[in-house]
């Protein structure tokens, strides 16, 4: 990467976490003077401004009525923003019918888990509520559909409360279900608890069909996605629809397995020992980074990676060209 920001924007403090590449090529971000905007990856243009919420979750364009929406899932429900409006006030939130949940939402939309065998799902602009039958578990939503999985298949439920039954395809022999993600409109991962441990499968839908399987030590952190959905890692997993990889063969002699933090549509970034590395995903082929490089919290169409660096008091969103792994960004840009 060109140390050199083609263009660079002041964040707020200590919101790294929240910025966010969309699929429509809109980087979404917590301004330095307290609002969430929209801008245009490539040039840093600002294009949407609305009210900044307490928390940020993870992002989401939803047609909702013929509108387009921002929405943010967090633990306590979903806030959404009219994009029609490109000075939006605060956004408006719509809770859960319990105080906190697990929102799910790798699928067509958010899962709130609640627990006790329930969850929430958004059908136009309500959230219905729904049971996830003993013993599966929820997984995510699709196609307007709430999704769990037990220890044979994956259920369909509808906003009537109605499951449908699938099997799934190549199933641990003794498997017991441990947890389960629905990844994108075509692909379901679920891990599994067997006599000689923790099994990750990934799964097509909606025939069920087994894409793969590896065993896993079941770390618990949730899946990471790229933009597009196009790749996912989940317990140290490379997930895409055509295979299933363990992360825990790319081992350089004398360092730690790598670890992805994050991924993006065309690479997995982490650390592999005390180094940051990549890991593209056409070629599989582990690229040990400086030790002095950062990782960018997403990058663009394989053009620019986007980085954050503190500069005095300000907190820094650098877009950089990339050409080849590089350290720390100087500051070549203003606030958008």
């Amino acid at each position: 990467m060109d140390t050199r920001a083609q263009w660079a924007v002041v964040i707020d403090s200590g919101a790294e976490q929240a910025v966010q590449l969309l699929p429509n090529g809109q980087l979404a971000l917590p301004s330095s003077d307290g609002r969430m905007v929209l801008v245009d990856a490539a040039t840093g243009q600002l294009q949407w401004a609305g009210g900044l919420p307490s928390r940020i979750g993870s992002l989401d364009i939803l047609e909702l009525d013929n509108a387009t929406m921002l929405a943010s899932y967090t633990q306590t429900g979903l806030d959404v923003w009219d994009l029609a409006d490109p000075n939006a006030p605060a956004a408006h939130h719509v809770e859960l019918n319990h105080q906190t949940s697990t929102p799910l939402t790798l699928g067509d939309g958010a899962l709130f888990a609640l627990g006790s065998q329930t969850a929430q799902f958004l059908v136009g602009r309500e959230l219905v509520l729904v049971d996830i039958p003993v013993p599966a578990v929820p997984a995510g939503v699709r196609e307007q559909k709430a999704i769990a999985v037990d220890h044979t298949g994956w259920l369909e439920i509808d906003q009537t409360n109605t499951p449908t039954h699938t099997a799934l395809a190549g199933l641990p022999e003794g498997a017991r279900i441990e947890d389960a993600r629905v990844l994108g409109p075509d692909l379901l991962a679920a891990r599994w608890q067997t006599p000689e441990g923790s099994v990750l499968t990934a799964h097509a839908l909606p025939d069920g069909a087994v894409i793969g399987q590896v065993p896993v030590r079941g770390s618990g952190q949730p899946p990471l996605a790229s933009p597009s959905g196009v790749a996912w890692v989940w317990d140290d997993v490379l997930i895409t629809a055509a295979d299933v990889t363990s992360l825990e063969q790319y081992t350089e002699e004398g360092t730690s397995a790598f670890r992805a933090e994050v991924v993006t549509d065309t690479e997995v970034w982490g650390h592999a020992g005390q180094g940051p590395a990549r890991l593209p995903l056409d070629t599989r082929q582990l690229q040990l980074d400086d030790p002095d490089a950062q990782l960018p919290v997403a990058t663009l169409d394989n053009s620019l990676a986007f980085i954050v660096a503190t500069k005095l008091e300000d907190t820094i969103l650098h877009a950089l060209a990339m050409q080849s792994p590089s350290p720390a960004p100087s500051d070549n840009g203003g606030d958008s």
